[in-house]
């Protein structure tokens, strides 16, 4: 199969493309397409013609975590519209499938753990959800409209290698801040917790998804459905990193809060289950850190 990445010089996409070819005979992954700023954009669906003109899956990975308000709509969700349009206009194939790496932050924080399946509804909480949210519905129209095969990936929060400090996720930020000798800043009582996922782990899903030929759009949690909250994951790192670190806590009651996913659905239907523990994945992005 002919293959594009949106993203693929990212955080997930690197990880993505390299996964790919280590395994291209056993998906039959004929030619990978990568994005390149330097000849697509995302709002502008004629610069991505021969991008996507005959591939058969798309991965939607490109996307904006950190920017102003009219960045992550742009971005996001123009964005997504720009690759649809060009999917539409463009392609030769008969139901291209997309992947869309979407995110859990749709569901809203909860003051409780509870585990958010996908039928649970939506929540506006922040500009970089609603992109999100956006998203997820324009490709699920353009499905039902033009006959693509859509899947959303609602990710949890990944960390591992080549994740950004300050960008990506807290896990690689409080890395970065420990081997700098620095002082971790928590909000709130450090109690809230999220649903941590490796990277290796987050590819193994994606690829399983590539695979899928159930109902189309279909909507995965990717995650562990395991809450961890920061004042563990703090602790944790010491011990790993094996340093003393100061940290300090700025009072806000509202940032006490939980988001996790179930991955039952994905479990079942996908055959996938998160197995790299918080150590391990914690001590392997620990090491890739040191030797960069």
């Amino acid at each position: 199969m002919n293959i594009a990445i949106t993203g693929s010089h990212g955080f997930i996409g690197t990880h993505l493309h390299n996964a790919l070819l280590e395994n291209k005979d056993q998906i039959h992954v004929n030619k990978i397409h990568r994005f390149d700023n330097t000849k697509h954009k995302l709002t502008d669906s004629t610069s991505m013609k021969q991008l996507i003109e005959d591939k058969e899956v798309i991965f939607h990975i490109a996307g904006a975590n950190r920017a102003d308000n009219f960045d992550l709509i742009k971005i996001n969700t123009l964005g997504t519209m720009g690759l649809l349009e060009a999917i539409r206009k463009y392609s030769t194939i008969n139901a291209p499938k997309i992947i869309f790496t979407s995110t859990l932050q749709i569901y809203g924080y909860s003051k409780k753990k509870k585990k958010y399946r996908e039928t649970d509804g939506i929540e506006y909480s922040n500009i970089y959800a609603i992109s999100k949210i956006y998203s997820e519905g324009l490709i699920n129209k353009y499905a039902e409209d033009y006959g693509f095969k859509a899947i959303n990936l609602r990710l949890g929060n990944v960390y591992g290698p080549k994740c950004k400090p300050f960008y990506n996720s807290v896990i690689s930020t409080f890395i970065k801040l420990m081997l700098d000798n620095k002082t971790l800043t928590i909000i709130g009582s450090g109690e809230s917790s999220r649903d941590y996922i490796y990277i290796k782990d987050v590819i193994e899903c994606i690829i399983k998804s590539l695979l899928f030929n159930g109902s189309f759009p279909s909507t995965f949690n990717v995650c562990t459905g395991i809450p961890t909250s920061i004042n563990d994951l703090i602790n944790k790192l010491i011990i790993l990193v094996n340093k003393k670190i100061d940290h300090i806590y700025k009072e806000n009651h509202n940032a006490d809060t939980h988001l996790i996913g179930s991955p039952e659905k994905t479990n079942k239907v996908l055959g996938f289950q998160s197995n790299t523990q918080l150590n391990e994945g914690l001590n392997e992005t620990i090491n890739w850190f040191k030797n960069k």
